[in-house]
């Protein structure tokens, strides 16, 4: 308005118009991201479910007030723009400062990335092949969440059917050695013992174990220890627990034996597969396969399946008449 000379209102329809397309895009870009956040499933999903849909209807209403109140505000604020008042004074200082800027730096450097476009294109693909070969090298590290170092480890494990209470308490006690040798051997490597207690019990909370539901309370148990804190030493959580997994001397009536670590952030399982198709001994014969090939890796730990042995799962599909 101040240097084409248009009426306020002209000057606000014009604006308006001119930014409708990157503002628009902008926006939309912003909420088709936000709306991919409603699709999350689960625990986590029912967690953050407000915050997609808060953010769209903000950016909705922003869109409606950009384009239907904000022309008409600035059209009736403008009228008496050609008048100097003293309380104008920050305003016509910052329209100064802007425009210098425009005149003195921004309108230079584009005219030099112009000039020298393919320069600064060849620029752009080397800084993205660099960020790229770090990625590729390993020296950046992707990761959706990085959970913090937790100190809890927790251990669970189920009997077969046909397993007594005393089985249990032997495999109870065998998690007890397993970790008082680890905790052991840990001391005399670093110098400090890595638990500070120890807490094994039968049933109760190793009701969370896949299959313990069918289960009496005398065959499933579970353990809980509360390691030193990951500041005073020097290794992670998860080489004391693959060193507790290779030390535990699974009992003859032993279903499944697995350990966790505590973690906070999104719910479920960091790693998770669903297997479908065939039988229930095929099912559970890939299954022992799979956590037998993921055993391998120290980083991996708690593998459990839901189908326990000795015990068929049928899953129906009822049509509508049954």
């Amino acid at each position: 308005m101040r240097k084409l000379g248009e009426s306020p209102q002209e000057a606000a329809e014009n604006t308006a118009t001119w930014m409708a397309g990157p503002i628009l895009a902008s926006s939309l870009t912003t909420i088709i991201a936000f709306l991919g956040l409603v699709a999350i499933g689960g625990q986590f999903g029912a967690l953050i479910a407000d915050i997609p849909t808060t953010v769209i209807i903000v950016l909705t209403m922003s869109l409606v007030e950009c384009f239907l109140i904000l022309p008409n505000h600035l059209a009736h604020a403008t009228r008496d723009v050609g008048r100097a008042r003293w309380y104008d004074m920050p305003s016509r200082w910052t329209n100064l400062g802007l425009d210098w800027f425009l005149t003195h730096l921004l309108r230079p450097a584009l005219r030099f990335v112009i000039l020298a476009r393919y320069p600064m294109l060849a620029a752009c693909v080397l800084a993205l092949a660099w960020q790229g070969s770090l990625f590729i090298r390993g020296e950046v590290q992707f990761r959706f969440f990085n959970a913090p170092e937790q100190a809890s480890v927790s251990g669970s494990f189920t009997m077969l059917p046909g397993a007594t209470r005393d089985d249990t308490l032997d495999m109870m006690r065998e998690l007890q050695r397993a970790t008082d040798a680890v905790s052991t051997r840990f001391a005399a490597e670093h110098g400090q013992t890595p638990t500070t207690f120890v807490l094994a019990e039968i049933g109760g909370s190793a009701r969370n174990v896949p299959g313990a539901e069918t289960k009496s309370p005398d065959q499933f148990g579970s353990i809980a220890m509360e390691l030193i804190s990951p500041d005073l030493r020097p290794y992670p959580t998860s080489d004391f627990i693959a060193a507790l997994e290779d030390e535990v001397i699974a009992h003859p009536l032993l279903e499944e034996v697995s350990f966790r670590s505590a973690r906070f952030g999104p719910g479920g399982a960091s790693l998770s597969v669903d297997l479908y198709g065939s039988d229930a001994q095929t099912l559970k014969a890939a299954a022992e396969a799979l956590k037998a090939e993921l055993a391998i890796y120290p980083e991996v730990s708690g593998l459990e399946d839901s189908l326990a042995y000795d015990k068929e799962e049928l899953v129906l599909t009822l049509t509508p008449q049954g």
